[in-house]
This record gives structure tokens, C-alpha cells and sequence, in this order.
């Protein structure tokens, strides 16, 4: 999509916006940058003028932008290492394994939709992929991934609690 004469004027004035919000991200900082000028731009196509004056209006959405992506690595770097085998961390095994199955059968009690994202998240797909894939907007598949963590946060409070 092309931004329009306002819209690139609105993102060029904020640019500045970005790497102030990443400097909370010391360790991710070139990633959280990439996807805070992606959050940039997303912001700049939505913004309506109504709601609130821009640049802190798109300030939420950029570090939302920087969350989510950081979300998604960090799930996808646990599942990748997982499936390499290596399942350190010490503990008991049998406690381990415990857990691993209640996180399986909390995953299992989600809502086919949920249930799908959340296996692609730990396929190591990013939200924008999944989003492409079923053919929904991006913002509707972080909305649902959300509801999905919430609910799998009740479902193994009451699994392993």
C-alpha cells in the first residue's frame, strides 16, 4: 500500500518515536527497531485523527508492534531449541514432563482457532505469517493470541494448581 502525502508526513515527523521506545529493548534492539518502523507505518495507514493527537496514539502502537515481535521470538526460540532436544533447565524430570503434558492438554482445550495459532507460534511462524496464511489482519490474530494466552494462563493455573 501507498502512503499518501499526509500518512509519510506523519511517520517521517515520528521517526524519532522508534528507537526511543527500543532503547527498552537493550539485548532485541535491532529487531525491536524493525518491527517498531513496521508499527510506525501500520499506525500511520489507521490513524483516523479523532481519537487522540498521533504521536502518542502511534507510540502504543509501535511498542505493541516491538512486544508482539519479541513475544513471537521468544516462543519460537523455546520451541526450536526444544525440538533440537535440548531440554535443560534442570529440575525433575518427572516434574517435567508433568508440566509439558499440562501444557498439552491446556493447548488441547482451546478453541480450534486459538489451538491453530498457538501451534504456529510454536512452529516458530511470526503473527504477520499467520495472518497472510488464513487470511486475516494482523491486529485480529495478535487480538486472538491473546485470548489464547489468557485463557491457557487459567487453564493451567487449574491443570497444575
Amino acid at each position: 500500500m501507498k502512503l499518501d502525502s499526509e500518512r509519510q508526513e506523519l511517520v517521517l515527523d515520528n521517526l524519532d518515536l522508534v528507537p526511543e521506545i527500543a532503547r527498552r529493548y537493550a539485548t532485541y534492539r535491532d529487531e525491536a527497531i524493525s518491527a517498531g518502523y513496521l508499527g510506525l507505518v501500520i499506525a500511520a495507514i489507521r490513524y483516523d485523527g479523532r481519537s487522540a493527537p498521533f504521536r502518542p496514539w502511534a507510540a502504543k502502537r509501535v511498542y505493541w508492534a516491538m512486544r508482539d515481535d519479541r513475544r513471537t521470538a521468544l516462543i519460537s526460540h523455546h520451541a526450536r531449541r526444544w525440538d533440537r532436544g535440548d531440554h535443560s533447565g534442570g529440575g525433575d524430570p518427572l516434574e517435567r514432563q508433568e508440566a509439558i503434558e499440562a501444557v498439552r492438554r491446556a493447548v488441547g482445550q482451546l478453541p480450534r482457532r486459538q489451538r491453530q495459532i498457538v501451534d504456529d507460534l510454536m512452529d516458530g511462524h511470526r503473527v504477520t505469517e499467520i495472518a497472510a496464511r488464513l487470511g486475516q489482519r494482523r491486529d485480529g490474530i495478535s487480538h486472538q493470541k491473546q485470548a489464547a494466552f489468557g485463557r491457557l494462563r487459567g487453564l493451567l493455573a487449574n491443570l497444575v494448581g
